[in-house]
């Protein structure tokens, strides 16, 4: 039973990763002559299946994977059951990527992304990310919640990652802080397993808890789309005075181009 569940895990990361792939494609051109790379569903290699975006929407509505030649999933009667999941999950992504879509056509600008956490691996991976979503671009990336504090109003960051548990400040403190300094930046919050309440979260000003492994392009896109002020009300606000956090020197990473903060 185990085993299948880790399939299941695995193969629906897979479908998500390929559903962010056919958002790429505009409706308008779900017939493009071109074919597209999307990844083998079977869950034990690495392979691309090409495919025309019209013929990877017909594998979604007849429930069908997306398999290379030669290669199953498991036994035809788990790969339905499977695939039927699969389905309910792609039409759900598809509206969001549509709804996304509707809300950039109306001169949404891009988010300004700070990156808040202790592993450095973490801020590399969130990085890029970061770097293939639409709406949002990297301003900065630091190692703790001390660090972001200071640096709010150099980086004047629009969407904030933080991860839940660091040291000295963690991720609940630093994002009530953040609300509070300025409460039009919206605050995500990121932890292995999702051990954060929802509740916990928005009580501290955050507008979403999110598992790391959910962290994806389209998933910061629609965060951002969602969460943002409206236009009509993004008059500069007064902020709060930020708490004074002392520390060590900043290390903020930015990325290549841009000037590090002073």
């Amino acid at each position: 039973m185990g085993d299948t569940a880790a399939q299941e895990e695995t193969l629906l990361g897979l479908r998500l990763v390929n559903v962010e792939i056919r958002s790429m494609v505009p409706e308008r051109e779900a017939l493009d002559p071109d074919e597209w790379d999307f990844f083998c569903e079977c869950g034990k290699c690495s392979d691309r299946v090409r495919l025309y975006p019209a013929e990877f929407d017909i594998r979604i509505i007849q429930g069908d994977l997306v398999l290379a030649p030669g290669h199953v999933f498991a036994a035809a009667a788990e790969a339905r059951r499977v695939a039927r999941r699969l389905r309910k999950e792609s039409h759900a992504l598809q509206a969001q990527a549509r709804q996304a879509v509707r809300r950039a056509q109306q001169g949404v600008r891009q988010a300004r992304v700070l990156l808040v956490d202790d592993s450095a691996d973490f801020r590399r991976t969130a990085a890029s990310v970061v770097s293939v979503a639409g709406w949002v671009r990297l301003v900065g990336s630091v190692s703790s919640g001390e660090a972001a504090i200071r640096l709010l109003p150099h980086l004047k960051p629009d969407l904030v990652v933080l991860d839940v548990q660091m040291p000295g400040l963690n991720g609940v403190d630093a994002a009530r802080i953040i609300h509070q300094y300025d409460p039009a930046t919206v605050v995500v919050l990121m932890s292995a397993d999702a051990s954060v309440s929802t509740d916990l979260a928005r009580a501290a000003g955050a507008a979403a808890v999110l598992r790391k492994a959910d962290l994806l392009p389209g998933t910061l896109d629609a965060l951002w789309l969602t969460h943002r002020a409206p236009a009509s009300s993004a008059q500069p606000a007064a902020r709060a005075a930020l708490p004074d956090q002392r520390d060590e020197a900043d290390s903020v990473e930015v990325p290549r181009g841009q000037t590090r903060p002073m």
